[in-house]
């Protein structure tokens, strides 16, 4: 029998439910759940640039709330469960709240515009969970299901469509959402592991639209994995093997400018202001092989912010998982953001097509504006810049 292994998904999750397997009868949990439409709410209530979400503030009576984006929507997340937000009066579309002490997970998982909700269906200790999957824009229920109260559920993962779970031996495996509990596939983990002659010891977990990313540590053999599964099929897209660290894999984090708020919680930028010391790695997502986004080779990147060691050979604390589109970008405007900030870059030393103007203030593009920030003249332009100049 395989050993028990430590699972983490990195992943936004409010709370988690902690029930037995034992099913109970209890008086149901109250939830108020008003749609946009039932609530009269007209027009479309989204923003078009991220600096308008970022100003946003949400009407009072929220409480202890975070703001989150889903592609042009605002959600507010409380402990409660989520509101959706309007732009640009800040007021309430629609909400979904648990009332009680009743405990509120609300995933939102890399790469997709998915909102997921989950919670107890009653107040009994031992109750079934109740997984819902909201419209950001209107709040409408687009799929639900009743949960084993002791299901592997693996918060922050998948998709609006998919659900994927992880058990304590490993197996980790995806249900068609449309199809309430149906499995699609599953994947023994540790046979990575087994195939060498080792154990598993430590499983850590991320996702995107398309792939489920296993980082995995193997005991006995001082052998790393990073693995790519298809989130429609569960193959393996590629199997990057590294020298691992005893009894800890890797956390992993997606590049994911799609979903992104900026600034301090923009992935690349915590990397290049140190947050992860040198030894990080950035992953290809397309082929699976360690490839630092060749913008931040500069010498005023490399002489003023953190990249990982040269040495790939020592194990590695933290990956960066992202395709060459969705890492080139993200990488080349938190370089210049970051050098602008230090006093090391203006906005003199840069072309114009490279940045915008909001009330009079020059503004770095964002991912709101894909056309400037994907494309090939801006990006050129940013690079350019980060290699020219002094350090």
């Amino acid at each position: 029998m395989r050993k028990k292994i430590l699972i983490t998904a990195s992943a936004l999750v409010l709370t988690a439910s902690a029930c037995t397997s034992e099913r109970t009868a209890g008086e149901p949990v109250a939830v108020d759940h008003i749609t946009a439409e039932e609530a009269g709410v007209r027009g479309e209530g989204n923003f078009t640039t991220l600096r308008e979400f970022e100003e946003l503030e949400p009407a009072d009576g929220l409480g202890d709330a975070s703001m989150a984006r889903r592609s042009d929507r605002a959600i507010a997340v409380t402990p409660h469960g989520v509101v959706g937000v309007g732009h640009p009066d800040g007021g309430e579309r629609w909400r979904y709240l648990v009332h009680g002490e009743t405990e509120v997970s609300v995933d939102l998982p890399s790469g997709t515009d998915a909102l997921v909700v989950t919670h107890p269906l009653s107040e009994s200790p031992s109750s079934p969970l109740v997984e819902v999957v909201l419209d950001p824009g209107t709040g409408e229920i687009l799929s639900s299901a009743e949960l084993h109260a002791d299901a592997p559920v693996a918060h922050g993962l998948g998709t609006e469509r998919t659900r994927i779970l992880i058990d304590g031996d490993g197996r980790v495996s995806a249900q068609d959402r449309s199809r309430g509990t149906e499995e699609v596939w599953s994947v023994e983990a540790a046979d990575r592991c087994e195939a060498s002659g080792g154990t598993i010891a430590d499983l850590r977990t991320a996702s995107e639209a398309e792939s489920v990313y296993l980082s995995l540590q193997c005991r006995g053999t001082d052998e790393g994995h990073l693995v790519a599964l298809s989130m429609g099929t569960g193959e393996t897209t590629w199997d990057t093997a590294f020298a691992g660290r005893p009894d800890q894999a890797p956390d992993i984090l997606v590049v994911d400018s799609g979903s992104s708020g900026g600034g301090a919680s923009d992935v690349v930028q915590r990397a290049l202001r140190g947050e992860f010391g040198a030894d990080h790695l950035y992953v290809n997502g397309d082929d699976g092989t360690f490839r630092t986004p060749e913008v931040l080779s500069a010498a005023s990147v490399t002489e003023n912010l953190t990249v990982p060691a040269e040495d790939t050979d020592s194990p590695p604390r933290m990956l960066l998982v992202g395709t060459d589109t969705h890492m080139r970008a993200p990488a080349a405007h938190a370089g210049v953001a970051l050098l602008i900030e230090d006093g090391v870059l203006s906005f003199d030393d840069l072309d114009e097509a490279a940045y915008t103007e909001e009330a009079g203030e020059p503004r770095l593009h964002t991912s709101m504006d894909p056309v400037q920030f994907f494309g090939d003249v801006g990006l050129n332009h940013l690079t350019e810049a980060l290699a020219t100049a002094e350090p």
